[in-house]
């Protein structure tokens, strides 16, 4: 970094330029006619555009040069951005700061260099578009305006050429989403219906045969029914909360959150499960830590891995959360020692999509939609997601919430 840039204004600086996501990019005809044009009215034999980077300036589009770079100490537009005007150097091989300049004494063998800042709307100074020549000499007032109007110009393609990239972004995003929902519609209907249907068929058959049957085959047609609405209420419960997540209802709200608490008060809802199998779970919380974020969504992705780990994971164990602090962030560990993930479901979850749900220890179903909500409202908060799973070993859930 060149020490009469202002450390700050720098970071700033090159921060700007990498917004624009165009070092590296490929050659676009806009550009080159730009430097066509630029050489052409200035009748120089090299003409760039020019991008200052952290250690190197990049050209964008270029004339009469071979090479896509050069190193930033010794170029002449490193100093040219250090200034609001154009930078006019008429003979470099007179030039006290440039006599002695590597592209001065040898090739290109620079002796007049005329360059316009590329400025941004926020004022910030990206590079230049310079137009360079062989011998000394001198523009006319004309061409150096011509060269400030066309500096412009690139800005604004810079711009233009920004706006686009987001709109393909946000176009490949709302397809994404789109489908995701059909995928999810598709779903939704194919195991409602099968739940429905054995709630409706079961009833239908409790009713035909209620005086004849004995009592405890209805008992076990009355389970299999609870069991079929259960998992119908837990199915729903899982795609309304997704679609508050994508929708306008779900909308970000952090706040302060003694994250003990909202543990509590899930095992409060969850504890039944794992009395029905007997287990217990082991909660380790530095005393008093709070943390910031939306205070439902933390509440619902306590529920959905608890939930989780209590159904596949055996009668008589130990579920763990335990959580520390890393780098201002609090980092949530739900540990289990049950019947693990095969690779397909590891990978559908790594990649945020749903995972095809296996029974639990006891048989339970499920949606295979929790963990992917869970990941979606992790990351809403600034969080990272992680899961590390083996066969028949057990599964370890892991998440980052901010401390505050």
């Amino acid at each position: 970094m060149n020490s009469n840039i202002a450390h700050d204004i720098e970071e700033k600086r090159l921060e700007a330029l990498k917004k624009y996501e165009i070092l590296d990019s490929e050659m676009e005809e806009i550009f080159d006619d730009v430097t066509e044009l630029a050489a052409q009215i200035c009748g120089t034999p090299i003409a760039l555009i020019s991008l200052v980077d952290s250690d190197r300036l990049w050209f964008k589009s270029k004339v009469g040069l071979s090479r896509p770079e050069a190193h930033r100490d010794i170029g002449f537009c490193s100093q040219a951005i250090q200034q609001d005007g154009l930078l006019v150097i008429k003979d470099a091989a007179h030039h006290p700061r440039f006599s002695n300049n590597p592209f001065v004494t040898s090739d290109p063998n620079i002796r007049f260099y005329a360059g316009a800042p590329l400025r941004t709307p926020c004022g910030y100074k990206l590079g230049t578009l310079c137009v360079i020549d062989t011998k000394p000499r001198d523009l006319t007032e004309q061409q150096y305006n011509t060269l400030v109007v066309l500096s412009k110009q690139v800005v604004d393609q810079f711009e233009m050429r920004m706006t686009q990239k987001r709109l393909e972004k946000d176009t490949e995003l709302n397809l994404q989403l789109s489908q995701k929902k059909d995928d999810v519609l598709h779903t939704i209907s194919h195991d409602l219906k099968g739940a429905l249907s054995s709630i409706v068929g079961l009833s239908e058959m409790m009713v035909d045969c209620m005086d004849t049957m004995p009592s405890e085959d209805i008992r076990m047609m009355a389970e299999n029914i609870l069991k079929a609405g259960q998992s119908s209420v837990k199915l729903l419960n899982n795609v309304l909360e997704w679609s508050m997540a994508h929708g306008e209802q779900g909308s970000f709200e952090p706040a302060r959150i003694q994250l003990k608490e909202v543990i509590d008060e899930v095992l409060d809802l969850v504890v039944v499960n794992f009395m029905q199998k007997a287990q217990t779970f082991q909660v380790n919380c530095p005393q008093g830590l709070a943390v910031m974020g939306d205070r439902q969504m933390i509440f619902s992705i306590f529920q959905n891995l608890l939930s989780n780990a209590c159904k596949y994971t055996p009668e008589n164990e130990t579920i763990y959360v335990n959580i520390e602090i890393e780098n201002d962030k609090a980092k949530i560990r739900v540990i289990d020692n049950g019947t693990g993930m095969n690779p397909e479901q590891l990978q559908s979850i790594r990649e945020g999509q749903r995972a095809v749900s296996a029974k639990g220890t006891n048989g339970e179903k499920g949606t295979g939609f929790g963990l992917m909500l869970c990941r979606e409202f992790v990351e809403k908060q600034n969080g990272r997601f992680e899961v590390n799973s083996q066969q028949d070993k057990g599964t370890e859930f892991s998440f980052t919430i901010p401390v505050s």
